[in-house]
């Protein structure tokens, strides 16, 4: 799904850019402006893929994520307290990642790069949840 996406952006810049770049060459500073703006705009990779996750409210949001092989999570911390974000469960810990504690605003990212479920919690309020789960490509 995602790579179809990806692929209905690159047709739709190219549209885009289609039609500005015609305005521009009749002297359109919108057309103009329009082409520059495109144009600086990276285009999307496959492997480049990201995901963002919120802590609010001491919680994760979302709780449970779906992503591809090769994605990189980057969690937020919008709460006023410290967090972490550590694979395994409390009773359990894992080894795959650990955020250590970081405040407000804060942020931490993993790539997953092997497919699998990684379930994930905070360890200064373990009722704070959530699973990655990494499909193949």
């Amino acid at each position: 799904m995602a790579f179809m996406n990806m692929n209905m952006n690159i047709t739709m810049k190219r549209m885009i850019v289609t039609r500005a770049f015609r305005r521009a060459l009749q002297g359109s500073a919108m057309g103009t402006a329009a082409v520059l703006a495109v144009l600086a705009t990276p285009a999307a990779h496959a492997d480049d893929a990201t995901a963002t996750m919120d802590i609010s409210q001491f919680a994760f949001a979302p709780a449970a994520l779906q992503v591809p092989v090769g994605t990189t999570v980057t969690w937020t911390n919008h709460d006023a307290i410290i967090h972490s974000v550590t694979n395994g469960t409390p009773d359990a810990p894992a080894a795959a990642f650990d955020s250590g504690f970081f405040d407000q605003d804060g942020t931490f990212s993993f790539t997953f790069n092997d497919a699998g479920d990684y379930p994930y919690f905070c360890k200064r309020h373990n009722f704070m949840q959530g699973t990655i789960s990494v499909t193949p490509t």
